[in-house]
């Protein structure tokens, strides 16, 4: 039976966590950056400073959790569901990578360590830059959103099955043979979210036991802060306790915060953005000759500099290209006499 309170509420919870991996990856960036240009003494091989790499699993564990959550009401097509991923992922990733692209072109000697090919170029557009090229895309966050397409199209694939259950079960075998032929064992994070949801969905545990396993998580994750990442897997390291973490946080009471949320809902800009945020925040302080001693509070204005512009790229650019390309379906499914969809999840 499905729990009656998802029904109803929206899951703020997964919102404001949202919001927490996004800053974690900022955080730990900020950190790397400002020790390139040498306005910080802060050891970037340490446990504790890596630890931000754990809002990357994070994010995979919601992905599989949403997905599976979302279709469990929403009941899409696998053409309806891969064109709304990719209305959903592509626009904000395209017009970004476009300028880095005529960054490249216009501002070489902007980059330090990379050199221009169109190869490269059309590989980090279509998102196969790691499998195909064997590096990072152009827009170097972006190297999750390959992850994450791999992901939408084990999916869709599986959707082809009309029973959600055998859907759900072709999409862990899809995902658990690219495991085991070693392709990318990050997959199994997605998976941990897609069970998260199902457990969610058809059994209510009680507030109990879900605190219980919230907790676990959280003292996982910060326990994990210890170890070197080459000592532990992180799908083990991070992937297990984010699992936790989601689950605790879907069924317990949704908190209501208005920042958090609107944090949330603005985390893939602020992930995507935060490259030219702290790049340009770094590059004027060197320019302007900043005093070095300032360090730590250079970390912190960098930090909520980059959140900000985040936040700006996803109200001005992010939300007005969802509406644009949304209006356009639906208008495009009127003059075929079938309107579509504008939700997007």
């Amino acid at each position: 039976m499905i729990c009656y309170k998802h029904n109803k509420k929206k899951l703020t919870n997964i919102q404001m966590l949202r919001a927490f991996a996004a800053i974690h990856v900022v955080i730990l960036h900020v950190l790397a950056v400002a020790n390139v240009y040498h306005f910080s003494t802060f050891d970037t091989s340490s446990p504790i400073q890596n630890w931000g790499k754990c809002g990357v699993d994070i994010f995979f564990v919601i992905s599989g959790f949403i997905m599976v959550y979302v279709q469990y009401y929403k009941k899409y097509s696998p053409t309806k569901f891969i064109v709304n991923r990719f209305i959903r992922i592509l626009p904000l990733y395209w017009v970004l990578t476009a300028a880095v692209i005529g960054m490249h072109i216009f501002m070489p000697n902007a980059f330090l360590q990379t050199h221009f090919s169109i190869n490269w170029a059309l590989n980090s557009l279509f998102l196969t830059s790691q499998f195909l090229e064997k590096q990072r895309p152009m827009l170097f966050d972006a190297w999750t959103l390959e992850f994450e397409m791999v992901f939408y199209l084990l999916f869709a694939a599986a959707l082809i099955i009309p029973k959600m259950r055998f859907s759900f079960i072709a999409t862990a075998l899809l995902i658990i043979t690219l495991v085991i032929t070693r392709q990318a064992s990050l997959m199994l994070e997605f998976l941990f979210g897609m069970i998260v949801a199902v457990i969610s969905l058809y059994k209510e545990p009680s507030v109990r036991v879900t605190f219980c396993v919230f907790l676990l998580g959280v003292i996982l994750l910060l326990a994990s802060a210890i170890f070197q990442l080459e000592q532990i897997n992180r799908v083990i390291l991070w992937g297990m306790p984010a699992a936790l973490l989601v689950f605790g946080l879907v069924n317990l009471p949704q908190y209501k915060n208005a920042l958090l949320r609107k944090l949330g809902d603005a985390s893939y800009s602020i992930y995507l953005f935060q490259v030219f945020a702290y790049l340009l925040f770094y590059k004027a302080l060197t320019y302007m000759h900043a005093p070095q001693r300032f360090d730590v509070v250079y970390m912190v204005l960098c930090t909520l500099f980059s959140i900000f512009l985040g936040y700006c790229v996803y109200f001005f650019v992010e939300l007005r290209l969802t509406h644009f390309i949304f209006n356009v379906r639906k208008n495009l499914g009127k003059m075929s006499g079938s309107a579509s969809d504008r939700v997007i999840d």
